[in-house]
């Protein structure tokens, strides 16, 4: 009669807990599951980070990446062999010619001697970009042998299928030249 009651109150504690606190990562507000299932590979959340702004530190996006499994390691993620996502929620507006002007500059740092091989690629991945309301979402995933895949509200916008193209972009957030380093330490769980 006692491991019943126990079992009830252990059942009954557990549906209370919000399901959030469990199986999720929060960050500013904006909550991201732990898990997500890619090309038929379960991707961990790997860190959450926040993107800011200007010396007034305004908030742009709450970034969430996801990795095969778990790494600290930038330079081993990008040039790993493995499915890799990286999840963007927007705490603001951004116009397309904003993101664009962002995602190229991140390019141009990170792209060194394949600059001139993979320029046509990042012109074609720019003309996937939409402007982007405060609340909407931009996920770029990268699978091995396909591609950088970039989806707005989860609406696939177009596919760049070139393995090395993805390595430079991903590099904007993970690299040795990342536009943010508080960002990068964080998606990396630091």
């Amino acid at each position: 009669m006692q491991i019943t009651k126990w079992l009830v109150a252990a059942s009954l504690a557990l549906v209370l807990i919000p399901a959030g606190l469990v199986h999720a990562g929060k960050k500013e507000g904006v909550t991201m599951p732990d898990t997500v299932s890619v090309a038929g590979k379960n991707l961990v959340l790997n860190g959450m980070g926040l993107r800011e702004a200007t010396m007034l530190k305004v908030d742009v996006y709450v970034a969430g990446l996801y990795l095969e499994s778990k790494s600290a390691d930038g330079a081993a993620i990008m040039s790993g062999n493995q499915v890799k996502r990286i999840h963007l929620v927007f705490k603001r507006d951004i116009e397309r010619d904003e993101m664009t002007e962002a995602l190229n500059e991140a390019f141009s740092k990170n792209a060194g001697a394949k600059k001139a091989e993979l320029k046509a690629h990042m012109k074609t991945f720019s003309s996937f970009f939409s402007n982007l309301p405060e609340g909407s979402s931009m996920t770029l995933t990268h699978v091995p042998g396909k591609g950088l895949t970039l989806a707005i509200n989860n609406k696939d916008k177009g596919t760049i299928a070139n393995d090395d193209f993805a390595t430079v972009i991903f590099a904007g957030w993970l690299g040795a030249k990342a536009g943010d380093g508080a960002l990068k330490r964080q998606l990396l769980g630091r």
